[in-house]
């Protein structure tokens, strides 16, 4: 019964790891007095019975680090050596029950041949972090739409990743391209943009829209990426060569225009500073795959504060946002699940939006495309994972260029 309630991730312990972190910088001289508890069953019972609220309930977690040998006793600072304790405790309190490995951890393995099947996302896991933020509240409010509803989705297939492992054979036997980029630690995003294109031609006016889930819930926090998609459209040369070349899109009528829909595929992260910084002093060079996969600006992704924001209900909305796009997909093809379009011949319509997007003099960049490299040699990768385990990255994703497929092989 134990083990259940531990990996039950619907087990609310009403705290984060996040909030703990935050008391412990903002410590004041004593705490309240708690004999340490005997286990983590005992911390997440009492927590979850509510017997302790509050900063006693922060303080209970502390004692328990500390009376566990996690945390100084005097000082109540992280002893040397117990990050990965502690990360596992986090991922516990946070209810964050996705095991994984560290690139590092990854290297030291002797590894059979990698069997994972080419034309989906392939991923190399390092290391997650989270922190919580505090936002105020925008007043978007999303309105009517004029387009097939699609809401009250119950799931649509969408391209998963994954696990690919060194030596990474089958990208050195591969006839095919392969893309690399930077695994994120955020919440996936389908947005659907409905677009009506008059007779008249363009530009084209947004009938509405909507982000889901990748099994089809509705997200309502998300109002500012909404906006940004609105002048996307109403401004972007780009978005309006997408709508014209793909009659696939076509999803309905309205007067005397026609109804498209473009499908945007991408996560969607809250940024904080960097907590933790990289252990080398040599940045790579933006010419190498492990320098241009991701520009350094200091950031990392806020977990527990993006899955706690992107899943409260209206009116409230994430202060800041960001939505990643990692593709770009006419609607006929994302409904299907399957067709002949390669991803290169997508990634280019990514790159063409991250070029416009840069030259606008736009300070919130909310909407980023995220860099695709094209592995030209395997031995690329090294670079790309030492950069992924130096700085905690998420991971890695290795994309071949071949039909897409959504769905995990």
């Amino acid at each position: 019964m134990a083990d259940d309630r531990i990996y039950d991730p619907n087990h609310r312990v009403h705290l984060s790891l996040g909030a703990v972190q935050t008391r412990l910088n903002n410590l004041p001289s004593r705490i309240t007095s708690f004999a340490p508890p005997a286990s983590i069953m005992e911390v997440l019972t009492r927590l979850s019975n509510k017997e302790v609220t509050g900063h006693d309930a922060k303080d209970l977690v502390i004692r328990f680090l500390a009376g566990h040998g996690i945390l100084d006793q005097e000082s109540y600072e992280l002893k040397e050596g117990k990050e990965a304790e502690l990360e596992l405790f986090g991922r516990l309190l946070d209810r964050n029950l996705i095991a994984g490995f560290g690139a590092r951890t990854l290297s030291m393995v002797e590894w059979k041949s990698d069997t994972t099947k080419a034309g989906e996302p392939a991923t190399i896991d390092t290391k997650p972090t989270s922190t919580p933020e505090n936002h105020s509240t925008p007043t978007f409010t999303q309105g009517q739409t004029l387009s097939p509803s699609s809401r009250n989705l119950k799931s649509f297939p969408v391209a998963l990743g994954k696990s690919i492992e060194p030596p990474f054979t089958e990208i050195a036997e591969s006839s095919c391209k392969w893309y690399a980029s930077r695994k994120l630690d955020g919440v996936r995003v389908i947005a659907f943009l409905d677009i009506l294109i008059s007779d008249d031609g363009f530009p084209p006016t947004v009938c509405d829209v909507n982000f889901f889930s990748r099994t089809g819930k509705p997200f309502t926090s998300l109002g500012k990426v909404h906006d940004q998609f609105i002048h996307l459209v109403n401004h972007c040369a780009v978005m309006w060569g997408m709508l014209e070349r793909h009659d696939g899109n076509i999803i309905g009528q309205h007067g005397e225009g026609l109804i498209k829909r473009l499908v945007f595929d991408g996560e969607v992260c809250v940024m904080r500073e960097k907590t933790v910084l990289g252990s080398s002093e040599k940045k790579p060079d933006e010419g190498t795959g492990a320098g241009a996969i991701w520009s350094d600006d200091n950031l990392e992704e806020d977990f527990t504060s993006t899955v706690s924001e992107i899943r409260r209900m209206p009116p409230y909305q994430i202060s800041h946002p960001v939505y990643y796009i990692f593709d770009i997909l006419p609607y006929d093809l994302f409904a299907a699940g399957k067709g002949p379009s390669k991803f290169s011949e997508r990634v280019q319509d990514i790159r063409d939006l991250g070029d416009w997007l840069a030259a606008q003099e736009n300070e919130q960049e909310i909407l980023r495309p995220l860099a695709q490299w094209e592995i030209r040699d395997p031995s690329e990768i090294d670079g790309m994972v030492a950069r992924a385990a130096d700085e905690g990255w998420e991971g890695l994703v290795l994309r071949a260029d071949k039909p897409y497929k959504g769905s995990r092989s």
